[in-house]
């Protein structure tokens, strides 16, 4: 009696988990570089100030991955679900980017005064949440999708992937772009690659939620060609 065969589906999801993956740590540091870059703009060239914002991407981000091990410790993570989430952290960045310039504006902060400490942290900490709340919530739930298509390593293949591709991506940031092209516009390119990936992904279908993804897409699409 031959054995039963492997199923195939399985084997693709985490096949598509693993580039989803790749694309999501190449993006999130290419994220952190670019909102620094805003962020020293916002500190008047204050490094002190500069390092309460990487205090705020740190403690949104393991905040936003505590609350994802929670939510994925009970639930299968399809690859679709991973692609979503992707897609949305596409939108953020260039929000994040246009609210770090538009902000201290609304709140009537001081022009050309350096911050206080406090208006700097509380300042980081508003415009930081949603983006590194959701980038936190990725990792764990990245780690539940590859554990449901039972690969070996879920963890170290998580975690090398995230890493290989932040080298990626940075570099490839720091080599042709930055420099080159206007942060706003780098975002809104990112974030549209992102997109593009989140609605390309095979999965099973969600009309809703496609709509959605399809109608970020086209914003971001119309800000990217606004700054042509």
């Amino acid at each position: 009696v031959g054995s039963t065969p492997t199923p195939a589906r399985p084997q693709l999801g985490g096949k598509i988990s693993l580039i989803l993956i790749l694309f999501y740590g190449a993006a999130t540091l290419a994220a952190q570089v670019l909102l620094l870059r805003e962020f020293l703009v916002l500190a008047q060239g204050n490094e002190l100030q500069l390092g309460l914002g990487l205090w705020a991407w740190l403690i949104w981000t393991g905040l936003g991955s505590l609350g994802g091990g929670r939510l994925a410790a009970s639930r299968l993570i399809a690859p679709a679900t991973l692609a979503r989430w992707l897609g949305i952290l596409g939108g953020l960045l260039p929000a994040t980017v246009f609210l770090s310039r538009c902000l201290p504006g609304l709140l009537h902060l001081p022009l050309g005064e350096v911050l206080s400490p406090f208006q700097a942290g509380l300042l980081f900490l508003l415009l930081l949440a949603p983006f590194c709340l959701l980038s936190g919530l990725f990792f764990p739930l990245a780690c539940q999708s590859l554990k449901g298509s039972q690969t070996w390593g879920t963890l170290g293949r998580v975690y090398f992937l995230d890493t290989l591709g932040a080298a990626l991506g940075v570099g490839f940031l720091q080599l042709f772009l930055i420099g080159r092209v206007p942060t706003l516009k780098l975002a809104l390119g990112l974030g549209l690659i992102l997109n593009l990936l989140a609605i390309l992904a095979p999965s099973a279908r969600r009309p809703k939620q496609s709509m959605i993804i399809t109608g970020l897409s086209l914003a971001i699409l119309g800000g990217l060609l606004s700054q042509a």
